[in-house]
């Protein structure tokens, strides 16, 4: 019987042996398709971050444009402060529509040459109110 005890408790725990190394099998099956899912999310996370990302150059453009335009505006607004240094309403409307004139050659032109010219009405109102 001691042989046959023997036996059975060593299939015993060869098949716990067996049933331990399964475990340990499906555990490490797992891991490796947690780590797989891992780098999935992980590459169309940066799929998206280079898709979100790719106008930005684009844009450095834009904003560098509009920076030059703002740059241009804001001297022909300047300019604009010659006008009050006029003497006489025809100098100040002379000067008005030269710097409206130079206003046409800027990548912004429609709307400066309409806001420059409106500002120039205002201060020859100011500045000769009689006529």
């Amino acid at each position: 019987m001691k042989i046959d005890e023997g036996v059975a408790n060593a299939s015993n725990r060869l098949n716990q042996a067996n049933q331990a190394f399964q475990e340990m099998q499906e555990v490490k099956r797992l891991k490796e398709q947690a780590k797989e899912e891992r780098e999935l999310e992980l590459n169309n996370m940066i799929e998206q971050v280079v898709k979100n990302t790719s106008f930005i150059p684009e844009m450095v453009g834009l904003v560098r444009k509009n920076n030059e335009i703002n740059e241009e505006v804001l001297e022909l607004y300047k300019d604009m402060a010659n006008v009050l240094k006029a003497e006489t309403k025809d100098e100040a409307e002379s000067k008005v529509l030269e710097i409206a004139d130079k206003a046409k050659t800027t990548k912004d032109s429609l709307d400066t040459v309409t806001g420059l010219v409106n500002y120039g009405k205002v201060l020859i109102k100011l500045m000769f109110p009689e006529g």
